[in-house]
């Protein structure tokens, strides 16, 4: 039977969008016989909402679309954000990798062996949710609108008025299940940035942007600019900086751990900093010139001193090298278009990336961050000049994502269970190397510290602690859990503290410089409870904390982690030995680690975890806060040795190029070398 009743949602609603697109559809429908029952919409500028008052004049309200993202789940409970991020973003982009035409533009192309069809693949499901125009954020949207449907509208069809993407008919193929209609809306936005970038492609404008920013800078020695164009013989050692040094402190996050456990040379090291909001400044800068380290800013704003060494991407234009999409493979223009713009790209990053390395003379480079194209790109030209890519795990992974696929020479993990999750994502990956959990090393410095955080509690009355850790969060609340999520986990336990006399708590927020403002109002319970003097909060660290979970762990009875689908702080702390309890209010059922037991290391509100805990301190609970049944499948080794592990295998690649060793000689020795003391069964090959 045919709906006669119309339910609009507008992506973004604009004067251009209503006249071209919403107008026509409702007198369209009015003719059909159908009636237009309502119009919401997501996104809006005022000229739109001022234009969008003529539908009052035919009885069709037009409201916002308000809704939160933690609100939508889907049958089996489980939150639509994660079950996007871990399912169905791979199937989608499944469907655009299996296309003919993308295929066929790969197997064309003239340049072999260069991680092209990894990068295109990632780069299809670009994630974040702060840009409308990713794939990610228009099927968040889709479920957004089936959960409005289902509240108000049953007897309705739904039409969504979506910005125009890439990839459409692949979209279209997803909804049409779900029986949501989506018609297609041209944006007319003239963007400066985005013309400029067509015309001259994103590196070289990047290029000559650095440039007259420096050769501007009055303060800037000329003489200085020079000389840091001019080849030199350095580091070989490349390091990323994401925020932390702490060269001294090894119970804190450093992004140069692995040197705790290896006879590196600092010498050997050139860390790049390209961070914004958090710049190479004097402190860190002295700290450099201590051990001997060469820093490099990759952007002007990433340096606060013009001592360093700064390195900008070429003004030359490459050559295309082939990279266009045949109009025989694809008629589809837009598809060809986007393969042949992002293969562009593609190869200009390679070759800037390429200069880099063979400046610094770089042979060997290692970071955590996988979860954007970035680190595809640099193995892809530290194997074109004969260097070896290495990337080690940081956060325990549970579900393959395409935004967690990898491309590395080396990857170090924690255990066999990455494994499985980088051959559905993708990933390419030489060798898997299983280390164990990377920041093991840090329990025994810990102690003391967090033994002095204990008795400043127990102090001021504190008999039993908890220890909790925050994943995070952001305003806005449609795209992200948002701050009034977050803040109801601290309204409990803040509330808790100031009425329990024998109750103190350490907080772990994951990103402590800005907390007290995202807690809002709540902030005020903060400070009531710090005036006790039975609540700690560790807030050392800019960008992310410099001090570990197991930190606040170690001085506490019990730990818990407010976010069950981001368990890595929750790991640190069971590792290292203390009891650690996991709050799913986000809701993902399908977790393996609900298999710990519901009641005794899961729980889904506040109010059941504090009863259990006091019952679990009046008489012991089996199995409370235990992760010991699934222990070794997240770390085989558990013996405080895995940074020695990941430093080891790094010094031995870096003795290999000292000793004239081939990339690839150094790569297979390696391996043979850490499988023969650590187990063969420790060390995978993934899709090469």
């Amino acid at each position: 039977m045919e709906q006669k009743k119309t339910v609009c949602f507008v992506e973004l609603l604009n004067f251009s969008n209503i006249f071209l697109y919403v107008l026509p559809f409702f007198i369209t429908e009015k003719m059909a016989g159908r009636e237009l029952q309502k119009i919401y919409y997501v996104d809006a500028n005022t000229l739109g909402l001022f234009v969008s008052k003529l539908f009052t004049a035919f009885n069709i309200p037009v409201d916002i679309l308000e809704f939160r993202l933690v609100d939508v789940r889907d049958e089996q409970g489980n939150l639509m954000r994660l079950r996007i991020a871990y399912q169905d973003l791979a199937e989608i982009q499944k469907l655009i990798i299996d296309r003919a035409d993308f295929q066929a533009f790969i197997r064309q192309q003239p340049v072999r062996d260069i991680n092209l069809d990894l990068f295109l693949a990632k780069q299809t499901t670009a994630f974040t949710f702060l840009d409308r125009k990713t794939l990610w954020r228009l099927l968040q949207l889709i479920h957004v609108v089936l959960w409005k449907m289902k509240s108000g509208h049953a007897e309705a069809r739904p039409v969504l008025f979506a910005v125009k993407r890439f990839w459409r008919k692949e979209i279209e193929q997803y909804a049409a299940p779900l029986h949501l209609e989506i018609r297609w809306v041209r944006t007319f936005q003239f963007k400066v940035k985005e013309f400029l970038i067509n015309i001259f492609g994103e590196s070289r404008l990047k290029a000559f942007y650095y440039r007259l920013h420096v050769f501007t800078d009055l303060d800037y020695k000329n003489k200085k600019a020079k000389e840091s164009l001019q080849p030199k013989q350095c580091s070989k050692l490349w390091v990323e900086y994401n925020g932390h040094l702490n060269l001294d402190k090894p119970e804190c996050f450093s992004d140069l751990f692995f040197f705790q456990g290896a006879k590196f040379s600092f010498q050997d090291v050139v860390m790049s900093f390209s961070i914004a909001s958090d710049p190479l400044n004097q402190e860190k800068w002295g700290l450099l010139k201590a051990k001997g380290i060469e820093a490099v800013a990759l952007t002007p704003a990433a340096a606060q001193i013009k001592e360093c060494s700064f390195f900008f991407p070429s003004l030359k234009k490459m050559d295309r090298l082939g990279f266009e999409c045949p109009r025989k493979i694809s008629e589809d223009r837009e598809a060809a278009h986007w393969l042949t713009k992002q293969s562009r790209y593609f190869l200009q990053t390679r070759q800037d990336w390429v200069d880099f390395i063979q400046k610094f003379d770089i042979k060997l480079y290692a970071s955590w961050f996988k979860y954007d194209n970035r680190h595809t790109v640099i193995t892809s030209a530290l194997r074109a000049t004969g260097g070896i890519s290495t990337v080690y795990q940081r956060a325990f992974e549970e579900f393959p994502s395409p935004e967690t696929t990898t491309c590395a020479d080396v990857f170090f993990g924690f255990s066999k269970w990455g494994v499985r999750l980088e051959e559905m994502a993708r990933s390419q990956i030489k060798y898997y190397v299983i280390t164990g959990y990377s920041g093991d090393h840090r329990y025994p410095y810990l102690k003391e510290f967090s033994s002095r955080i204990r008795k400043q509690l127990s102090d001021r009355g504190a008999k039993r602690v908890i220890a909790y850790f925050d994943e995070g969060s952001h305003e806005d609340s449609r795209w992200h859990t948002g701050h009034e999520f977050m803040r109801e986990h601290y309204k409990f336990l803040l509330e808790k503290v100031i009425a329990t006399p024998w109750l103190g708590i350490i907080l772990k927020p994951k990103t402590p410089s800005t907390l007290r403002k995202r807690l809002g109002e709540i902030a005020g319970l903060l400070k009531e409870a710090e005036h006790s003097g039975r609540c700690v909060v560790f807030e050392q660290g800019r960008i992310a904390g410099d001090y570990p979970p197991s930190a606040a762990a170690l001085g506490a009875d019990v730990a818990v982690h407010g976010h069950l689908c981001a368990s890595s702080a929750g790991l640190d702390a069971f590792l290292a030995g203390v009891p650690t309890l996991l709050m799913d209010r986000e809701g993902w059922p399908r977790s393996a680690l609900y298999k710990l037991g519901v009641g005794k290391v899961v729980f889904n509100d506040w109010a059941h975890l504090f009863r259990t805990c006091e019952e679990h301190w009046q008489r012991e609970i089996p199995g409370f806060g235990d992760w010991s049944s699934m222990i070794n499948e997240l770390d085989p080794f558990r013996d405080g040795k895995a940074a020695e592990r990941v430093g080891t295998y790094m010094q031995w690649l870096m003795d290999g190029f000292k000793q004239g060793l081939s990339r690839d000689q150094n790569l297979e020795r390696a391996a043979q070398w850490y499988g023969e003391q650590w187990g063969k069964d420790k060390i995978y090959s993934i899709n090469v």
